[in-house]
């Protein structure tokens, strides 16, 4: 399995034919008297597998700020009554940025602006992730809007 990339001068997109799992939380356990942390098993072979597809691709690393469109394509389960996949956006999110770290950017904290979006998919599960240098303009029409709408709800 291979991720698809396109890189230019404007953008980085990335796709990568993987089922998508929700980051988890650590657990603890206590061995000998000694805590160790461990992830559950899904999450830690997506974390490999993902790790290892992005290894195989040459991706020049972004610096500055970043602006990311994230999508998740999960295959449906037999019996659902969702109409969305479960496991949090920010969950996706995190499990899908971490394998970027030294990849596509240095750190996931140069994202600024993000959009995530979950969905089933009939067709072949799969990370798609659009990466681009934050546009300093679209920044500064997002900060307007948002304190224009704080002023209006304040009044």
């Amino acid at each position: 399995m291979d991720a698809f990339v396109h890189q230019d001068d404007h953008h980085l997109l990335i796709l990568v034919p993987l089922v998508p799992v929700p980051a988890s939380r650590p657990r603890i356990t206590v061995r000998s008297g000694r805590g160790f942390a461990y992830f559950d098993g899904r999450y830690k072979q997506f974390r490999e597998d993902y790790s290892r597809v992005l290894s195989k691709v040459k991706i020049q690393k972004y610096e500055g700020g970043l602006e990311v469109h994230t999508n998740v394509y999960v295959p449906r389960p037999r019996t659902t009554k969702k109409h969305w996949p479960k496991g949090d956006n920010d969950n996706y999110e995190k499990a899908c940025w971490d394998g970027l770290n030294g990849v596509a950017w240095d750190d996931d904290d140069q994202v600024v602006i993000n959009h995530t979006v979950k969905i089933f998919t009939e067709l072949d599960p799969r990370v798609c992730l659009q990466i681009r240098p934050l546009a300093v303009e679209r920044l500064r029409r997002t900060i307007l809007w948002s304190e224009s709408f704080s002023k209006r709800w304040r009044s």
